[in-house]
């Protein structure tokens, strides 16, 4: 009877153990082995306290450290990171744990965990929105099945919310520039919008509006309500004819240093110096001297109509291949996205 006791208190520990674990919501991207970052949610409200589990290498220096990073900025180096967090804590050769931090101001945002502080590495990093509430997933969630468009595109918006809220709650399209937070000031600057209508869950589909960055936002009424959840979407230039402008890659997600093939067409009429360049892909989108101002590699096309581009995957990140029509004040003309990792 002893031993079976004994099995059953491991049991339960167990059990006890997994249900502390699994809430978390596992959705680093890690470049190492090892290295991990799991958070509860991907959507806080201000100042409110945000539980990291971690798995770190116990060779790491002492000062290896995690820290909150907007999105925007590129991955991969600890220095650019060290630059730009808000906040960070050491790990201090512990090889698993638990940080709690604050969460900023509104905004995309990343944990990023690296290995040291002195001109280390970006070895994992996890997504995080904060928002204007705290919406949980069983009453407020707003989901995309990707986040660039081109203009008149059709976009299908995944939602959840609560048959709580009255029936004239609605989602719009407004610009991301727009601050966040009452439904008013959101109701002024819709360009299109839906009623939910007290369903709990459903499909919307949105005409994806002009260039630019733009967010759907939920709202628990019509009437002097709130914002109670948003994402946010990125419409680039108009979709290029297969004719004459065209990016195609063999997959969407490469490692560092790894090559890279792109198939293009293009048209005859651009100028010799046309060109497909790689771009942070939070550049916007459009204007070639703003693309030329952020590529961090280019080739000419010098009038080829098709062939293959050969480049080498650069750091962590989301990117873009670009195509412009000239070197000297043109047009993006064609783009295609991909992921680093």
């Amino acid at each position: 009877m002893k031993k079976i006791g004994s099995m059953r208190i491991v049991i339960v520990v167990g059990l006890l153990l997994w249900m502390v674990w699994m809430p978390l919501v596992a959705g680093a991207v890690s470049y190492e082995q090892g290295a991990d970052l799991a958070i509860d949610k991907t959507s806080y409200v201000p100042g409110e306290s945000i539980r990291v589990q971690f798995s770190a290498s116990g060779n790491w220096a002492r000062d290896a450290w995690i820290g909150i990073i907007p999105s925007n900025i590129p991955h991969g180096s600890e220095p650019v990171n060290d630059q730009h967090d808000i906040t960070y804590q050491y790990i201090e050769k512990r090889t698993n744990g638990v940080m709690v931090f604050k969460a900023p101001g509104l905004g995309q945002w990343d944990f990023r965990m690296h290995d040291t502080d002195g001109n280390g590495r970006e070895v994992a990093y996890v997504s995080f929105t904060v928002g204007t509430s705290a919406p949980s997933s069983a009453d407020a969630n707003l989901v995309l099945e990707k986040m660039v468009f081109s203009p008149g595109e059709t976009i299908r918006l995944n939602f959840t919310a609560s048959g709580n809220w009255a029936r004239d709650a609605w989602i719009g399209i407004i610009p991301s520039t727009v601050p966040h937070g009452s439904e008013p000031v959101n109701d002024q600057h819709d360009i299109t919008y839906q009623y939910i209508e007290k369903r709990a869950n459903g499909v919307m589909e949105f005409k994806a509006p002009g260039p630019g960055q733009w967010d759907f936002r939920m709202h628990d009424t019509d009437g002097n309500g709130r914002e109670v959840a948003y994402v946010s979407f990125t419409v680039g230039t108009s979709a290029p004819s297969s004719a004459d402008a065209n990016l195609v890659l063999e997959k969407m997600v490469f490692s560092p240093g790894e090559t890279i093939r792109l198939n293009f067409t293009a048209s005859g009429n651009w100028a010799r110096d046309a060109w497909i360049g790689i771009i942070p892909s939070t550049v916007p989108h459009g204007s070639e001297p703003v693309n030329d101002q952020h590529d961090i590699t280019y080739q000419y096309i010098e009038k080829r109509t098709t062939g293959v581009m050969v480049f080498t995957a650069p750091g962590p990140g989301q990117w873009d291949f670009r195509m412009n029509d000239a070197d000297g004040n043109g047009r993006e003309v064609g783009y295609v996205s991909f992921t680093v990792q």
